[in-house]
């Protein structure tokens, strides 16, 4: 059986074949814009704060950076091999990885078929354009090396992998299928707040994703309904939401001082909250995007949350699944996720490493092959442990899965 490979291609320095290479710089939109407030005596004086003359180190400065990058996802199709040439399909996605811009190249275990028609083009490096005139759009060409990130917090390197296709020549083309390129714009908004000379800054992140697809409207109002126009309204907006200035804003106003400082003051701890996705799964059916949601709003440390949203595309609506819409709830399933549990992690990382698991994880999120069960933080582990995947082909899956289910298709692949 195949495995599914991946690639991961960083800009300047590209472990690629047996050489380094120079990537080929793709255009990432960009966004960036940073200003400072200064609420005065009188703007808090219009609030209901009770303010009183000598208060003035209630007076706030503010330095609010605001950034957006897209990161892109492209369906591809082509050739890799050179004398026993396999038809393929493959995704690509391109983002910004602590200010690297990243390719991720993972060839879909499902797709590899015997070719007899194409042929390799001549290829000596690697080469990627996102405007080609010979595919929709995007194309990627070169020499095949499977590798992973190892270390993705202090630097970023590199470590190659055994595949069969090491060494391979391989040429992908955009697919001309519907959803071949599907954006997500990634925003961060940043306030550093001080009330006086010498008194800790306080500090406000909001970070969160919203895909988009160029020119496809319905799509795009239904993650966020007003991220049709411009970058700039969405953070004038989220601004608006962040500060509890309005609940569902429809339209963009300029706040009053008095009002930032009234929502302001109302907080006075760091507040941390972000809400990322990225394309986990793709067919002609749905969408699987996978998030985490990460808060802190004080205390030792914040909590994260791993899960999924699936976006239906007959009907272009979100689907929200739960576990119990997908498998059969039975002892075997429970057994079963125990055991892989148990192979996959030290049992000590558990409450209760010498006992059976008794419930089912809360959420999952898909792959490219793979369902992955999710035990979210406290849910049988401590915080230290962190949220516990169990990562599951999606055959190994088939005889628990209701078949009248929305993605019971999925568990019906036939390994190669």
């Amino acid at each position: 059986m195949k495995k599914a490979l991946f690639i991961w291609l960083i800009c300047s320095n590209v472990i690629f074949a047996t050489s380094m290479s120079v990537f080929a710089d793709i255009n990432m939109d960009s966004y960036s814009n940073t200003r400072n407030d200064t609420i005065s005596t009188q703007d808090i004086a219009l609030t209901n704060l009770n303010y009183k003359e000598k208060n003035t180190q209630k007076i706030l400065h503010t330095k609010v950076n605001e950034n957006a990058h897209i990161n892109r996802f492209y369906q591809l199709e082509g050739i890799i091999g050179d004398k026993d040439t396999k038809e393929v399909r493959a995704w690509a996605y391109y983002e910004l990885v602590d200010n690297n811009k990243i390719l991720h190249l993972t060839l879909l275990e499902s797709s590899i078929k015997d070719s007899k028609k194409r042929q390799i083009p001549n290829i000596k490096e690697l080469k990627i354009s996102s405007n080609s005139n010979e595919c929709n759009g995007f194309t990627i060409q070169g020499i095949w090396q499977s590798n992973k990130i190892v270390n993705n917090y202090q630097k970023l390197e590199f470590e190659n992998i055994d595949s069969s296709f090491n060494g391979d020549k391989f040429y992908f083309c955009e697919s001309k299928i519907k959803y071949s390129n599907i954006n997500i714009a990634n925003f961060n908004i940043e306030e550093i707040t001080q009330s006086k000379v010498g008194q800790n800054p306080r500090f406000f992140n909001y970070s969160f994703s919203v895909p988009f697809i160029e020119g496809n409207r319905k799509f795009n109002e239904s993650f966020y309904p007003q991220f049709v126009e411009t970058i700039q309204k969405t953070f004038e907006i989220e601004n608006r939401k962040m500060h509890g200035l309005c609940d569902n804003c429809n339209s963009v106003k300029e706040l009053s001082n008095a009002n930032v400082y009234s929502a302001r003051n109302e907080v006075d701890i760091n507040f941390d909250f972000r809400n990322l996705l990225n394309i986990g799964y793709i067919d002609s059916k749905i969408i699987v995007f996978n998030e985490v949601v990460y808060s802190y709003t004080g205390g030792a440390h914040g909590n994260s949350y791993y899960g999924s949203r699936l976006y239906d595309l007959e009907s272009k609506d979100f689907l929200m699944l739960q576990i119990d819409d997908i498998f059969v709830k039975s002892d075997e399933l429970l057994k079963l996720i125990d055991k892989k549990l148990k192979e996959t992690i030290d049992a000590n990382m558990l409450f209760e490493p010498d006992k059976p698991l008794n419930t089912m994880p809360s959420s999952f999120q898909i792959d490219s092959d793979n369902f992955i069960f999710i035990y979210n933080t406290y849910e049988i582990a401590p915080y230290s442990s962190g949220a516990i995947k169990i990562k599951f082909k999606f055959y190994e899956l088939t005889n628990h899965v209701k078949n009248t289910g929305f993605i019971a298709y999925l568990f019906n692949a036939i390994p190669q």
